[in-house]
């Protein structure tokens, strides 16, 4: 029997790519968003998989629990919960307040922890079970303007590494990816926001930058973290859980 592979925000970019990736490996996909991912959807039953769309505010307690139900229901359990869905945008410490900080943790970290608890359940039931949530390489690196972004990543692997523990004897492996520079539609929508402009030059000259200290020379590709996710969700990384898996071109190697 298929495994079921729940993905959230995965409408577009990265989240796409996973619930893509999940689907060639014969995965049942459950996709999540705040909008029907029918476009992910459809590109996978193209390629011969099955998808089923939930739209659901994974940040609200009540949903997240009731999304739980709805895809026990529709498609006989979860094995394998990426959390992915999350915000991001540079904003200077100055500018950071408090309503802010809540935002990125409230989508970056409670949601990813409501969404294990409702999902949990259906693993435990199984025996079986896989975990991965998408945190990012800033966190090793501090970049400028990402306070809030960085903290709540950071508390995302924490919660990573704890949950290893708790959930390592029910046969449930939990991991992170933490990918570098991924050039997808958000980025260029929020460097193109920040910038005031759209400036394709100026967004290579920023790619280019990002890559410079990389040991590959060349920008991310959001199938790069989605081969990554593949693996920590298959049977061959079972004895693999508590640790977050740097996806970056080797810019973590200094």
């Amino acid at each position: 029997m298929a495994r079921v592979a729940v993905v959230t925000g995965a409408f577009s970019g990265l989240g796409a790519a996973i619930a893509r990736r999940l689907a060639a490996d014969g995965c049942t996909l459950a996709l999540v968003d705040l909008k029907p991912c029918d476009a992910t959807a459809d590109a996978i039953t193209a390629a011969g998989g099955t998808a089923r769309s939930f739209v659901s505010d994974i940040t609200d307690p009540e949903a997240a629990a009731a999304l739980g139900s709805q895809i026990d229901v529709a498609l006989g359990g979860c094995d394998i919960l990426v959390n992915n869905a999350g915000i991001y945008s540079t904003l200077p410490f100055d500018a950071l307040d408090h309503a802010t900080l809540r935002r990125y943790f409230t989508l970056n970290l409670e949601a990813p922890f409501l969404m294990a608890k409702a999902m949990v359940p259906l693993m435990r039931r199984k025996g079986w079970g896989r975990i991965v949530s998408i945190v990012s390489n800033s966190y090793y690196h501090a970049v400028p303007g990402l306070t809030a972004y960085i903290a709540s990543k950071a508390g995302l692997i924490g919660m990573t590494r704890g949950m290893a523990t708790d959930l390592g004897p029910d046969g449930i492996t939990v991991n992170a990816v933490a990918p570098g520079a991924v050039v997808t539609e958000k980025l260029r929508e929020t460097f193109f926001e920040e910038l005031g402009r759209e400036d394709e030059e100026a967004l290579n000259g920023f790619v280019a930058m990002m890559t410079q200290g990389q040991a590959v020379k060349r920008a991310g590709h959001p199938l790069d973290a989605a081969a990554a996710v593949a693996f920590l969700a298959s049977e061959e990384a079972s004895f693999i859980s508590g640790q977050t898996l740097v996806v970056d071109g080797g810019l973590s190697r200094v």
